[in-house]
């Protein structure tokens, strides 16, 4: 009896050894795969600094939009604050005289139609829209102009290059405060355009804010190097938002009654006090209450007086 309990014990462990023979060792952990942090590329010196503004001044005046962009993107990381937003000064002007040349070379590549295709009712051509342009020509085209901050939006059935402000804001580190804003103020428009085709389309009240913005912007930067163009915005806002266009009226068509969503919106604008513009709207708001809320003839020429007068003071007084 005795034996054959011993035998037992021993196949018991032997099975025990075979087991933990069996079982694979563990590798020893390494260090952990941790990437590199990239550094920050330093600043140049003041006589390298002369030298690249030098060669960007030269660029500027004989070399393609393309070719700008690339230089601000090889350069720019080297540069102070002041040299920095000098050289996006220089490239936003750039970008936008060269809107209509982009223009006309997608349209003598035939590329207007194709594109338009593919975006279907997309409103900006998408990097996977991109990787299909069958026409090797056009496909390199739109991705050198999408890499030289432009992006291509359907406006009806036409194709139009805008600005990609958003994109430029990957500079920001580098730039005075001024131009960040500025570029964050006109990024919120090349993403999201107020209007297109006599069509809002964004709400009045996301309109009324916008009208806030630049104001607000235009009042803190008196001698900003934008502020004709965005003059120019301030009063393409306005008016669409004092007169409505014509795709997106303020007022009903049969009996010309201001719509109760519009008149939500100029309370709520009126309601910021100490803007050139709020006062206005709410002078407008009180004429129209006070004209029955029909929007009639003689009160969008009090709307046209109101526009100008706002208009003179933003110039006139800053």
């Amino acid at each position: 009896m005795k034996k054959k309990i011993y035998i037992f014990l021993i196949l018991a462990l032997v099975l025990m050894l075979a087991v933990t023979g069996c079982k694979k060792k563990e590798e020893p952990q390494g260090e952990p795969n941790i990437p590199p942090v990239e550094q920050p590329v330093e600043e140049a010196e003041e006589e390298e600094k002369i030298s690249i503004m030098e060669s960007f001044a030269e660029i500027l005046d004989s070399g393609a939009t393309s070719d700008i962009a690339k230089f601000v993107e090889e350069n720019i990381p080297k540069m102070g604050q002041l040299e920095a937003s000098s050289m996006i000064d220089g490239l936003e002007k750039a970008l936008t005289e060269g809107i209509g040349p982009l223009r006309d070379e997608i349209n003598n590549m035939d590329g207007i139609d194709k594109l338009r295709d593919l975006m279907g009712n997309d409103r900006f051509l998408s990097g996977e829209n991109i990787s299909k342009i069958e026409d090797e020509n056009l496909k390199k085209k739109v991705e050198e102009a999408v890499k030289s901050h432009y992006k291509l939006m359907a406006d009806g059935m036409q194709v139009e290059p805008v600005v990609d402000y958003r994109s430029l804001l990957k500079y920001e580190p580098k730039l005075t405060e001024e131009w960040k804003e500025y570029l964050d103020l006109m990024a919120t428009d090349s993403d999201s355009p107020p209007f297109a085709e006599d069509t809002f389309l964004i709400s009045f009240e996301e309109l009324g804010k916008r009208i806030i913005n630049v104001e607000s912007y235009m009042n803190r930067y008196i001698s900003g190097p934008r502020q004709e163009i965005l003059l120019e915005s301030y009063e393409s806002k306005l008016t669409a938002f004092m007169k409505g266009l014509p795709n997106t009226p303020i007022a009903a068509y049969d009996d010309n009654i201001l719509f109760e969503n519009v008149y939500r919106a100029y309370e709520s604008f009126s309601a910021n006090e100490g803007f050139v513009s709020t006062g206005f709207v709410h002078d407008y708001m009180i004429a129209l209450r006070d004209n029955g809320m029909k929007v009639d003839n003689r009160m969008l020429a009090k709307a046209d007086q109101y526009i100008e007068e706002a208009v003179r003071v933003m110039r006139e007084f800053k």
